[in-house]
């Protein structure tokens, strides 16, 4: 019976292990240094963006529209095994458009509809009519596109839900066990198997999803770990409160405008969000309070309400991004034959100002086989290999609640960031 190690377990961790529970013969293990959803995951708002992304071809599309199909009935059935919702907001996206980019958007909604996805185009007057009377006060606005298909998804609970499911699906999970990097291959390419800080276990296959973790577990004497380069980069996000009366979003769909997330939540709350730092902007990794006061001005001028808002929370948190390659990264280890790198930032970055490719949460179907050796296969498979699994690497765009290594519980004040007591918001169980 083959033996697969997962290492991380985030969502791209957790959703490879489940899926491949349905694999007949497997033993399944996962493995994570902490607690599960984390790191990446734990720094993710969950805004799926892939009808609306400008992705119409290509793997990125492919990619995007396996996602929405998995969802569909991902989501049922992990609340269906686990007895729990998975929160989340599945009105769909709105995407307030500038001027320049009306047309733009036309020929967008022209392919959706050949592919079978509404778009909706919203003028100025309808932007204000769809949501409660919002009125757009930032002069460049056209409209909005909005689009029905691409949710919002806690990511922590997914992932918990994921675990959850897994583990009454025999899947192994060991917490709190860090792995140690990776022996070196032995004389067929082969890891044999996985050191943590508590015991070994055997393996026949290994999938990395460690995020920026996994650069610490490509054995640091080899020349391994010059085939997969991951930097940080960090987000920033706050945690609002509006009373009742200053509202004019209830029961609205998650906006974003140059991508700037707004999640409405319940009782008047929102997370706002957005990436902000690059490294060349934190060389110390440290998040910069000017770049996060520039994301706050920048969030009132579109949305002038938020001017009212009280700022209950701030955190920030940081997430991987490739060097050298586009994301995700789905690809076997070079020197071994047995491990594979899966490891997706929650979205892809531009820079210099803090603007995100529309980040989807991806259904990947893995083409790197982990079987170029001869070896005992599960009863009715050919070959073990990705590609006989769809599993959604990402969780999109924005920020989450926890940040990767520290909280910090600050409120803005006239424009400065300084102390403010309250508990950190926690995830719906």
């Amino acid at each position: 019976m083959p033996n697969i190690a997962v290492i991380g377990a985030g969502v791209v961790g957790a959703t490879i292990a489940y899926e491949l529970s349905f694999l007949p013969g497997l033993t399944i293990d996962l493995f994570d240094a902490q607690e599960p959803a984390q790191g990446a995951t734990g720094a993710a708002l969950g805004i799926l963006m892939a009808v609306i992304s400008q992705k119409t071809k290509g793997r990125g599309w492919r990619l995007r529209e396996q996602s929405l199909q998995r969802y569909r009935t991902l989501l049922p059935e992990l609340e269906t095994a686990t007895g729990k919702t998975i929160p989340g907001d599945r009105q769909g996206l709105v995407k307030i458009m500038l001027e320049a980019d009306w047309s733009r958007w036309q020929q967008l909604q022209a392919v959706r509809r050949s592919q079978g996805y509404p778009l909706e185009l919203w003028t100025r007057a309808e932007v204000e009519q769809k949501l409660s009377g919002w009125p757009l006060g930032y002069g460049p606005i056209a409209g909005a596109i909005y689009s029905p298909w691409d949710w919002q998804i806690q990511p922590q609970a997914l992932t918990q839900r994921l675990i959850e499911a897994a583990q009454q699906r025999g899947v192994r999970c060991h917490f709190h066990q860090a792995a140690h990097p990776l022996p070196v291959a032995d004389s067929i390419n082969h890891c044999q198997n996985i050191q943590t800080n508590q015991a070994k276990f055997p393996t026949d296959y290994v999938v990395i999803t460690a995020g920026l973790g996994s650069n610490l577990l490509i054995n640091p004497n080899s020349d391994n770990n010059e085939s997969l380069q991951l930097q940080p980069v960090i987000g920033q996000a706050f945690l609002l409160q509006l009373a009742d009366a200053d509202n004019p979003l209830k029961n609205s769909p998650v906006l974003t405008t140059e991508d700037i997330h707004l999640v409405p939540l319940a009782n008047g709350q929102f997370w706002l969000g957005a990436t902000v730092e690059f490294p060349s902007d934190s060389p110390n990794g440290e998040p910069n309070v000017q770049l996060r006061e520039n994301l706050w001005h920048q969030a009132i001028a579109y949305y002038p309400f938020l001017e009212r808002a009280e700022i209950i929370n701030y955190w920030s948190g940081k997430r991987p991004r490739p060097v050298g390659e586009s994301a995700p990264v789905i690809r076997p280890l070079d020197g071994y034959d047995n491990v594979l790198l899966a490891t997706r930032p929650l979205p892809q970055w531009r820079s210099p100002r803090p603007r995100y490719s529309p980040g989807s949460k991806n259904l990947v179907e893995g083409k790197a086989s982990l079987d170029n050796r001869p070896h005992p296969r599960p009863e009715g498979s050919s070959k073990f290999s990705v590609n006989s699994v769809n599993f959604p690497l990402t969780l999109g765009s924005g920020l989450s609640k926890r940040n990767l290594a520290h909280h910090h519980q600050h409120g803005l004040i006239n424009g400065q960031i300084k102390p403010k007591s309250s508990t950190h918001p926690h995830l719906t169980d």
